[in-house]
């Protein structure tokens, strides 16, 4: 039998386990099965002559457990050294929860592609005038603050933020929600 063979009849096997492990590791978040396919992946990566070693001594899953372990812990490793040589970046990538209020599918009330174009151009025109007002040092946040968060949230992720500008990822995440409901209010104007 060829190690992928074995891999292959030990994996679906196990599948199940495996599946669970992974759900445990997310808890229950859309990426446990981009785990378990990255786990699948990786599992006939492994060396011929390792996979029939622990198939010999019945204990594969022990391979499977350290594979799904290595790539959890991986995900959130930031990319020290951009040359082929340094660490790669996980698969596993979670976006950022946007927590958008708005449902779309039709809307009773008729709204058309003019009015959400006008929308738009109402977003547009908050976010350029929020851009360019004076910054302002009080205890309540800007426009500007507001709007620089939401904008820099959408182009990265808070965990990238929060480690780059070393501010506290609640605070970012706090910051980018007022962002949301300023936006949406001054849009509805």
């Amino acid at each position: 039998m060829t190690s992928k063979q074995i891999v292959d009849k030990h994996f679906e096997k196990n599948y199940n386990y495996y599946r669970q492990v992974c759900y445990q590791y997310y808890r229950g978040r859309y990426l446990f099965e981009d785990l378990l396919n990255e786990t699948y992946i990786h599992f006939v990566q492994v060396k011929p002559e390792v996979i029939q070693k622990f198939s010999d001594l019945n204990k594969l899953h022990c391979i499977g457990l350290k594979i799904i372990r290595s790539l959890y812990q991986k995900r959130l490793m930031p990319i020290k050294n951009k040359s082929p040589k340094g660490r790669e970046s996980s698969p596993l990538f979670e976006t950022p929860s946007l927590g958008y209020d708005i449902d779309f599918v039709e809307d009773p009330n008729g709204v058309d592609e003019l009015e959400i174009q006008m929308l738009y151009n109402r977003a547009i025109e908050v976010i350029q005038e929020s851009l360019t007002c004076p910054v302002k040092h009080c205890k309540e946040k800007t426009p500007y603050q507001l709007v620089q968060t939401f904008t820099e949230v959408q182009r990265k992720n808070i965990n990238r933020i929060s480690i780059e500008t070393k501010v506290n990822r609640k605070f970012i995440h706090d910051t980018y929600k007022e962002a949301q409901e300023y936006l949406q209010k001054e849009i509805n104007k």
